[in-house]
């Protein structure tokens, strides 16, 4: 196991921390979702969700293998953006219905290649698939490869996950050169939040390691005036300074506050004191630093 710096140490420490401390909050509350609706049990599922990926990312970063923690951050960014857009509709209980019913897309699309690969017979599939004739109505609802999109015309995807304007929460209006946009009484206006600079900044970065990008690839470098050897995290200096460990533990925590700020939202559960105050601290003492 490679020797990680105290202070990446001590990240990892604290970040364990908060997770445990979200995981028996959660089960010391026994949440029972209501009967008859989606939107309970879709919401409690992510949050179950969010806490493996974020222990999972914290794993990979204390076994040395910073570049992949934060390419699996990127999974917990984007279960934040289906959680946002699910609970932040004017509908989140037809949104979390969807979400849930396209599991008929996937299943159909696994029968299909059952029988293009596996050599199933479409009428074997038709009648040995539970729920088959459920599954082949509901899939209609999706004509492509996204639970949001109803429509062939009008394409959706991550973008309108983030640029979809927040209900709840305000963001300072800003000019092109980054000043506040004052209203005639000389006070700064609001707009609704959106995800911008997460999808901007955060899913491209973060998607370069995922699809294993040629910018991906700095510390793995062969060239022709050195003998090649395979990198692993402390085998040689490395190339990217960036410290990639940090960021994945930055976007961790700062997407398991904003999962668990919707969640408990859409719940009807106050995000309480006793976690958001210390989840809080610690994104704006990784912050700071950042900025440092």
């Amino acid at each position: 196991m490679p020797k990680l710096s105290k202070e990446l140490q001590n990240q990892l420490r604290r970040l364990n921390w908060l997770l445990n401390k979200v995981h028996a909050y959660l089960d010391s509350q026994q949440f029972y979702p209501r009967r008859r609706t989606y939107l309970d049990a879709t919401v409690l599922m992510l949050l179950s969700k969010s806490l493996a990926l974020a222990r999972s990312t914290a794993c990979l970063v204390r076994n040395g293998f910073s570049e992949e923690a934060f390419a699996s951050s990127r999974t917990l960014l984007e279960l934040a953006l289906n959680l946002r857009y699910i609970t932040k509709g004017r509908n989140p209980e037809l949104r979390a219905k969807r979400y849930v019913h396209f599991v008929a897309k996937i299943k159909m699309e696994w029968g299909r290649k059952a029988v293009e690969y596996f050599a199933f017979s479409a009428s074997a599939l038709s009648k040995g698939m539970p729920f088959y004739k459920d599954f082949q109505s509901l899939e209609r609802k999706f004509p492509k490869q996204s639970w949001l999109q109803a429509s062939k015309k009008h394409s959706k995807g991550i973008w309108t996950m983030a640029m979809e304007p927040d209900r709840f929460e305000k963001m300072p209006m800003l000019t092109k050169s980054r000043q506040a946009v004052l209203s005639k009484h000389g006070k700064p206006r609001f707009k609704p939040l959106n995800w911008e600079h997460d999808y901007r900044v955060i899913y491209f970065w973060t998607s370069q390691y995922v699809h294993v990008t040629i910018d991906s690839l700095d510390n793995h470098t062969a060239v022709p005036d050195k003998a090649f050897r395979v990198y692993t995290q402390g085998s040689r200096p490395p190339v990217r300074k960036t410290n990639l460990g940090e960021m994945a533990i930055f976007n961790t925590i700062l997407y398991v506050h904003r999962i668990l700020l919707a969640g408990f939202r859409a719940l009807g559960h106050e995000y309480p004191d006793e976690l958001s105050k210390p989840i809080m601290a610690f994104v704006e003492s990784l912050a700071r630093k950042e900025s440092a």
